[in-house]
């Protein structure tokens, strides 16, 4: 899990540093959704959407 949250940090700053569009965040959110959702339910991503 700590790992994860790792990876995803990473991830986060690689991406928002190059991306601030938010089609593109949508895009990200839907990338990490795969890895997430055994964690966070989808209903929290659906709530940010």
């Amino acid at each position: 899990m700590t790992d994860l949250s790792i990876d995803i940090t990473q991830m986060n700053s690689s991406l928002f540093c190059h991306i601030s569009q938010k089609q593109h965040i949508a895009k990200f959110i839907t990338m990490i959704n795969g890895k997430v959702q055994k964690i966070i339910p989808l209903n929290a991503f659906n709530t940010v959407g």
